[in-house]
């Protein structure tokens, strides 16, 4: 098992990581590195002299467009695509000049909610496949390793409330033959989402967020699972077994595993995400103990929120925690 860094390409960041007890880096593109290719392959490039790995995550939102290559806008689900095999061309060429171990990871953000709180389009069997053929044409002309990162039912894209019908669950994946960049923050947040949704007559669930009433899709599964969270006498124990569970039960399929706290939201809130306290959705330390140590997942990344992103606190702690336990095993 390797521990990555996370960071972006902005001024100070990398150079704020190299101290840290790492093994890699795993670089977020925030904006604006395709258009900026040749600066962006010298700065990965750069980076190959001070980390054994350089991965790079793109990002949900790039230059003010969602990056939704299945979109149900073909121009949008274009122009998506488009970008990521741009992200594609880059990495391949830091790959051909520094040999050095490598992965891109991406994610899918789908579609909008109607007025209603409806989904605009719902879940559908076909996109499965989809998945699996657009991974496939990425894959022909990447050089390293790719990973599809797993969502939320609900996101916030620019402002706006954004539904994702598959890879919230990690059996999509499955279905689909797609590696795992396994984020168990997302993972922890849907299935709090599935504790809290309520049943509707027409076959979608109701759950209520800061931003109103919204709609999801459940399965008879996601449905049992959401029971027997609600039901527990610790909603943070009982999200902790479950992921834990899923880590040992997808284990094939996961190349990666970025790693935070929760606080209990459906993915309306950034807040919810990337918190550092001992008090959300997970018990971080029990599921490295019994899930991510023992089955030695390939690469972890602590993606923490800080106050200062030039000076890590939050992620520094996260990795000498995980040093430590470790050194335990």
């Amino acid at each position: 098992m390797k521990i990555l860094a996370k960071s972006a390409l902005r001024q100070g960041q990398p150079a704020a990581r190299q101290s840290l007890p790492v093994d890699g880096i795993e670089i977020l593109f925030l904006g604006g590195e395709v258009e900026q290719r040749q600066h962006t392959i010298n700065k990965l490039t750069e980076l190959a002299d001070h980390f054994q790995v350089v991965a790079v995550e793109a990002p949900c939102v790039e230059s003010g467009k969602v990056i939704s290559p299945l979109a149900h806008d073909k121009i949008l689900a274009a122009a998506s695509q488009d970008y990521l095999k741009k992200c594609i061309d880059i990495l391949n060429e830091v790959h051909f000049r520094t040999k050095r171990e490598m992965y891109f990871q991406y994610q899918h953000s789908f579609e909008a909610f109607g007025p209603n709180g409806k989904p605009s389009r719902e879940y559908h069997p076909s996109l499965i496949p989809h998945l699996a053929a657009f991974h496939q044409q990425l894959k022909r002309n990447s050089n390293i390793p790719l990973q599809v990162e797993n969502g939320t039912p609900i996101g916030i894209r620019q402002g706006v409330p954004a539904y994702v019908p598959v890879t919230a669950r990690l059996h999509d994946f499955v279905q689909a033959g797609l590696p795992i960049a396994l984020d168990i923050t997302h993972l922890a947040i849907t299935l709090y989402s599935f504790s809290c949704a309520r049943s509707k007559s027409n076959g979608l669930f109701l759950l209520g967020s800061p931003v109103g009433s919204l709609y999801i899709e459940m399965n008879r599964q996601d449905q049992e699972k959401g029971a027997r969270i609600r039901s527990s006498s610790s909603i943070q124990e009982a999200i902790t077994s479950e992921v834990i569970h899923q880590i040992h039960q997808y284990k094939p399929f996961i190349q990666s595993l970025q790693f935070s706290n929760a606080k209990a939201g459906v993915g309306t809130d950034d807040a919810d995400e990337g918190y550092a306290g001992t008090d959300g959705l997970l018990n971080i330390p029990r599921v490295f103990q019994e899930a991510i140590l023992p089955l030695n997942i390939p690469y972890v990344i602590p993606e923490y929120t800080e106050q200062n992103y030039n000076r890590p606190v939050n992620q520094q702690l996260a990795i000498e925690m995980v040093r430590r336990l470790m050194s335990k095993d």
